[in-house]
């Protein structure tokens, strides 16, 4: 971890699959999960990135290959499995994102993978 500020500091299971760049907010309860385990009991790995200048807020979790690039902001409680791209807003379960500046009317998307 470069530097990570505020209450918590996420810290998962396997470090190796895990990087964090300046300036990120992770507040309590932060999950990062860097590996799942399906029902067969086989783990299945992922690496975990984030980037610049991000805030993940309480309760949030980050699933296997999520990718937060720069200036991206997780609401409370969202589940994070996928790519959101640079000054986004994600928020909800499911979760939707959209990117700053623009009205919810007009720009509003579910996150796919």
């Amino acid at each position: 971890l470069d530097s990570v500020v505020g209450s918590y500091v996420p810290d998962p299971a396997e470090p190796d699959l895990f990087s964090c760049k300046d300036g990120v907010f992770g507040a309590n309860g932060v999950v990062v999960r860097s590996f799942t385990i399906d029902s067969f009991g086989i783990a299945s790995f992922g690496n975990v990135t984030i980037g610049k200048r991000c805030m993940i807020l309480d309760r949030s979790v980050l699933m296997p290959g999520t990718v937060l690039d720069d200036d991206v902001t997780v609401g409370s409680g969202t589940l994070v499995d996928g790519v959101v791209s640079s000054g986004s807003l994600i928020f909800g379960n499911p979760p939707l994102t959209r990117a700053r500046g623009i009205p919810a009317n007009e720009q509003t998307t579910v996150l796919e993978e």
